[in-house]
């Protein structure tokens, strides 16, 4: 019906849009993480590098250089560990996002019926909220390795400060080396930030959250595909929705007839067996009138045995009524019963066509209890020709 296909379009549009806001998310992620880690790598490099040729050039004569070596190399070692532990951290989080990212998939290619287009909405919502945390934890681990970059940069010039006060004392040869490598790590150390600036402009401007809907989709042909999929699919189960249920009308239509077709049996059956009865008692009552007519002793004899042979007769006929009463009460009430399930099945048939539910649980269901009619007709038949063989 419309209301299906508008429905189903709907939800077609809901799963592309969360299906593409989930991929977006998911890369924006992905790249913000990649350039975290290469400026990690770099940071770390440079530092390294200072640290080396600070060693090679310079060896420390007092014991406050070498507590300030000490320190520097604690903060670096401080700095590789924070940083080891962020890129794991974002690592395991990008693992799950994107386990999480297909199993959405994998669910919303399977279930796209109504129940599971609201699980897919909480397990996306669930994504929504697990990427909007993972970008405020991003732009607080930026504002921490901001901070410890802030603090080696203040120690080192502190280190640098001390050293070139100590070489002034000493020798102007020193004084001019680390005036040099004074200028080389203020120098470095704008090109860091302008490079921290260029990576990260909301981080070292505003801190803003990272926006996923900014990004552009770069796989538009895997979306198109996998959304002809979702069509194809979506087309495929109306059919067999549409199948099921012309199944099951014809198959309750089957079982209306099964009924009508009973009723009419039985109903022809006792007529049939009251007609007979009828004649049985003609029968008996002329022989025993030609036997006993000699006189009237033997009229009366003959009139009395024939009343006790009519009356076993009758009794055994009264009997046989009541069996017959009973397995006819018997098939009543479970005609009753079947007419009560099959009016239960049209309820939830016109409910579901009311609803247009699209589980494919409820038509099997309707199956089930089709054929557990079906089965219990063909019961009630086997027993109703066994009481009729019977009597």
């Amino acid at each position: 019906s419309d209301f299906l296909e508008r429905r189903i379009k709907k939800l077609e549009t809901e799963l592309e849009g969360k299906d593409d806001e989930a991929k977006t998310s998911l890369r924006a992620m992905e790249q913000q993480f990649q350039k975290v880690k290469i400026q990690y790598e770099q940071r770390l490099v440079e530092l390294e590098q200072l640290l080396a040729y600070k060693f090679m050039s310079e060896s420390p004569k007092l014991n406050g250089d070498k507590n300030n070596s000490t320190e520097l190399e604690e903060e670096l070692q401080n700095l590789k560990k924070t940083h080891q532990i962020t890129v794991k951290n974002l690592q395991t989080e990008i693992e799950n996002l994107k386990s999480q990212n297909s199993q959405l998939k994998l669910r919303s290619k399977k279930n796209n019926k109504d129940s599971e287009s609201t699980d897919s909405q909480m397990k996306q919502g669930n994504t929504k909220d697990r990427l909007l945390k993972l970008n405020e934890e991003l732009v607080t681990k930026n504002r921490e390795i901001q901070d410890l970059t802030k603090t080696v940069e203040k120690l080192q010039k502190e280190r640098m400060v001390m050293l070139s006060d100590d070489n002034l004392r000493n020798k102007s040869n020193n004084k001019e080396n680390s005036t040099v490598s004074l200028k080389k790590n203020t120098s470095a150390t704008d090109k860091r930030n302008a490079t921290n600036r260029e990576i990260f402009p909301s981080i070292s401007s505003d801190d803003k959250v990272y926006q996923p809907h900014s990004f552009s989709d770069s796989n538009l042909s895997e979306v198109l595909q996998e959304n002809a999929h979702l069509k194809e699919e979506l087309e495929s189960l109306s059919l067999e929705m549409n199948e099921q249920r012309v199944k099951s009308q014809a198959t309750l239509a089957y079982s209306e007839n099964n009924i009508r077709r009973i009723q009419e049996d039985t109903a022809e059956y006792i007529a049939s067996l009251k007609a007979s009865h009828q004649r049985e008692v003609e029968t008996i009552l002329c022989q025993h009138a030609k036997e006993h007519s000699t006189s009237k002793v033997a009229e009366l004899n003959s009139r009395i045995s024939t009343q006790e042979i009519l009356i076993k007769h009758l009794q055994e006929q009264v009997g046989g009524q009541q069996r017959h009463q009973e397995a006819l009460l018997v098939s009543q009430t479970r005609e009753k019963l079947l007419q009560k399930e099959v009016a239960k099945l049209l309820e939830e048939l016109r409910e579901a066509k009311e609803s247009q539910s699209p589980e494919m649980k409820h038509f099997l269901s309707l199956e089930k209890k089709i054929r557990h009619i079906e089965t219990r007709h063909a019961i009630r038949e086997q027993e109703i020709r066994k009481d009729f063989t019977a009597s």
